[in-house]
């Protein structure tokens, strides 16, 4: 499939979620991805709150069935969906993210709007509220 196919696709997938798609993207310190985001920050999948205190995993939003479609080149820091382009190249990165894209659109999903519960500094990072993948389907 040409390069110019997959970014019709893909943000054909983005329309459909009223979510934004990045093709010349960065994550973590200025690494490059291609991904999709709300706002100015990566869409999560299995998202968490986390604080100097504790890490708590958002139950409501968790599932395993993610883990079945996630590509090898994801993002590896935190659980967003952006594909890092330095080691593949800017083509496959947007034919991983393509497949991730459509592996999640077989599992049935929604972008659902969570709050973070960040404070002080890291509100800087997470915002008060972000966006995250959420699998519609019953035994996540």
């Amino acid at each position: 499939m040409k390069k110019e196919e997959i970014i019709k696709k893909l943000q054909k997938f983005a329309n459909k979620y009223r979510i934004f798609f990045e093709e010349n993207g960065e994550i973590g310190f200025g690494r490059g991805c291609v991904g999709f985001l709300s706002g100015d920050k990566y869409i999560a999948y299995n998202p968490h709150r986390s604080t100097i205190d504790s890490f708590e995993q958002i139950k409501e939003l968790y599932s395993e069935k993610h883990y079945k479609v996630i590509p090898n080149h994801a993002y590896h820091k935190d659980d967003y969906f952006a594909v890092l382009t330095a080691e593949i190249g800017k083509l496959k990165a947007l034919k991983e993210l393509l497949e991730w894209a459509e592996g999640l659109e077989k599992l049935g999903i929604e972008i659902v709007e969570y709050e973070t519960k960040a404070t002080g500094m890291q509100v800087l990072f997470s915002g008060v509220v972000a966006h995250a993948i959420k699998i519609k389907s019953p035994n996540n």
